[in-house]
């Protein structure tokens, strides 16, 4: 990765707040230049947008873990997954947070270009204003993707603005980045400059690379409701580019930000104590048994939760993911869900899963020095107690546990336990990403290929074959996490995940259900169950070269990229999701009942988040026009127009 030197800046302005309460419009008519143009350099208005977006613990918790990551299902909290939001949140993020962001781009933009035309700018600024183009159109993006249409395109004009519908500001988004990433010079220095950028450090290059790769997301993103457009402007992207090394393709292009401790903008952004980040159903589904790498063999790597874990341990605990479901607790656990693995609690370690997951997320029981957060030195956590509804009572050691609960509504199942559910039990997000060191990454290399992948298999124009990308954004993953040892092996894999998935590019047999053993620790007997493979509403095969190309970068974008992880779900169903369990009905959900949520829709998850209140109250006009071209209801479970519908 890239050395960023961290530098303190300390950048006194006078920001107009985007969205913020006030007569007309909220502020958002405001001029920038009211700051006093002749007081401040531009690349500290760019920074300062950067270092802002990073999101401060306040807001990093409300919008990046229980909305994004919840939504993604790279977490089990949040209240989106329901079908519900907060409007408290969605109003701090929108007024105090990212309208901020946006105000500070366009103050760049503004002040470079009056430079520019009064003869006063320095060499470097006409390329300080294309990189706050290329940045603004990204946070414009993360704005529409949160709420819908919206007025964000005109923001910060001087004038009130209306809002904007999604496939304007989306052609929009992609025509500007186009156009200012084709106006960076190269051979301009930006030596004076470099160390007030935490991202790129002005390298002309990498922003060039960066635009370029979010034209590929961008374009990608209407590849179903506009896909003629989506062809177009991603080969325009590829044409540009000339080439891999024209987009974010090495881990040294790969735009990140340092993070650090404490209470501020450049807190780690999944750094607070109490959001545990528990695998999920989903993640459990996707990666248990994916790739065919054993997990006995990254004991051998450090920074892994099974790093220097004995092969006794291993002998004792390691349960086999193909042949071996879990124990039968399904008064105890959720069932009124589509869940494949439903009523089942997995008592061991799984001896084969995706080897990125054990570089994410703790196991259990064992304090490996690093990954471990939530350990118990007493033990007294792992021996569990379960009553049935007959109150017949089950006792068992669930230590080196790697099990995932549904989210949702468990019901009263949930209260028949002393522990199973304690924090202790759940494979929880690595204490590497609370405690460091870590770089907030902004864009991986592997997206750009799985992008490039995807394009491929449409049969447009993406500078190489599907299978060529696909593998290679895997690699680039495992190099990320320090597995490159495992990706030959973990891509020749022909072996199922339990969400009927493989990862060999040629291996496109689908899986077909079979007999898998379980155990019952109320009557203490073995016994047998049919695994069904999931059926996904996104998707009538489970194996396909989409599904797996969506599935790897999915696996591949977490933990850091869950806006986009969630994207691809509402663009496309895929990968497959678990349904929210519903063991009562869920009111927010519409058909969300016991058994309305065995089936896979795309109404039981949550497509975006409702407009803030304020902007009811203080600009009925502009949230009238947004109502229409959302073409719904102010729901949070009304698709954009970008998504599958």
């Amino acid at each position: 990765m890239k050395n960023i030197k961290i530098i303190q800046i300390i950048v006194t302005l006078v920001t107009v707040v985007f969205f913020t309460n006030c007569n007309d419009f909220e502020e958002i008519n405001t001029s920038p230049t009211a700051v006093g143009p002749d007081k401040v350099q531009i690349e500290y208005l760019i920074n300062n947008s950067i270092i802002k977006a990073q999101q401060n613990p306040h807001i990093a918790e409300r919008m990046f873990i229980l909305n994004w990551k919840a939504a993604a299902h790279y977490e089990t909290g949040g209240y989106a997954i329901t079908g519900s939001d907060i409007n408290g949140w969605s109003e701090d993020y929108w007024k105090d947070y990212v309208g901020t962001w946006i105000n500070l781009a366009q103050q760049a933009i503004t002040l470079g270009t009056e430079s520019m035309e009064a003869g006063t700018a320095y060499s470097y600024t006409s390329n300080l204003v294309q990189i706050a183009r290329i940045w603004r159109a990204y946070l414009i993006s993360e704005v529409s993707d949160n709420f819908g249409p919206n007025p964000s395109i005109n923001a910060f004009q001087g004038e009130n603005p209306d809002s904007y519908s999604l496939q304007e500001i989306y052609h929009f988004i992609i025509e500007e980045l186009e156009d200012a990433q084709s106006m960076l010079d190269e051979s301009v220095d930006m030596s004076s400059v470099a160390d007030y950028d935490y991202m790129l450090n002005f390298d002309v290059v990498n922003w060039k690379q960066y635009a370029n790769s979010l034209r590929l997301r961008f374009a990608m993103r209407l590849s179903e409701a506009e896909p003629s457009y989506a062809k177009t402007a991603f080969e325009k992207a590829v044409s540009d580019a000339g080439g891999i090394n024209g987009f974010v393709n090495t881990l040294e292009s790969m735009p990140t930000v340092p993070e650090d401790g404490g209470w501020k903008d450049l807190t780690r952004v999944m750094s607070r104590p109490w959001n545990r980040q528990f695998l999920t159903a989903t993640m459990s589904n996707i990666t248990f048994g994916l790739g065919g790498v054993p997990s006995r063999d990254l004991a051998t790597v450090p920074g892994t939760s099974v790093y220097n874990l004995s092969a006794e341990i291993f002998d004792e605990y390691e349960k086999p993911v193909h042949d071996y479901l879990g124990l039968y607790l399904p008064d105890n656990i959720a069932t009124a869900v589509n869940n494949p693995a439903k009523g089942h609690f997995f008592d061991g370690i799984p001896d084969k899963i995706d080897p990125r997951i054990l570089k994410m997320f703790a196991l259990p029981g064992y304090d490996d020095g690093t990954v471990m957060f939530r350990y118990d030195p007493t033990g007294d956590a792992y021996t569990v107690k379960t009553w049935n509804m007959e109150s017949d009572t089950a006792l068992f050691n669930v230590r080196y546990s790697f099990n995932a609960f549904t989210n949702g509504d468990v019901g009263e199942k949930g209260s028949r336990t002393d522990k199973l559910y304690w924090s202790y039990n759940q494979p929880h997000i690595s204490n590497v990403y609370h405690e460091g060191p870590t770089e907030r990454v902004w864009f991986g290399p592997w997206e750009t290929y799985f992008l490039l992948a995807e394009a491929a298999t449409y049969g447009w124009n993406a500078g190489g074959t599907a299978k060529e990308h696909y593998e290679n954004g895997v690699r680039i993953s495992f190099d990320y996490h320090g597995l490159s040892e495992f990706a030959e092996d973990y891509l020749a894999s022909t072996e199922y995940s339990r969400a009927g998935t493989s990862v060999s590019f040629d291996h496109t047999d689908e899986a077909t259900s079979y007999t898998i053993n379980n155990y019952d620790p109320y009557d203490e007997t073995a016994g047998t169950v049919t695994y069904e493979y999931p059926e996904n509403f996104g998707s009538v095969t489970n194996n396909d070269v989409l599904s797996k190309i969506i599935t790897q970068k999915y696996i591949a974008n977490c933990p850091w990229q869950p806006l986009e992880a969630w994207n691809d779900h509402r663009r496309l169903g895929l990968p497959f999701f678990v349904n929210p369990a519903a063991e009562n009905i869920l009111p927010n959900l519409p058909g969300a009942t016991p058994t309305g949520v065995l089936e896979s829709k795309r109404a039981f998850f949550p497509q975006r988040l409702r407009y803030p209140v304020s902007l009811q109250n203080t600009n009925p006009e502009s949230y009238d026009q947004a109502l229409q071209y959302l073409n719904g209801e102010d729901l949070v479970t009304t698709p954009l127009w970008w998504a599958k519908q």
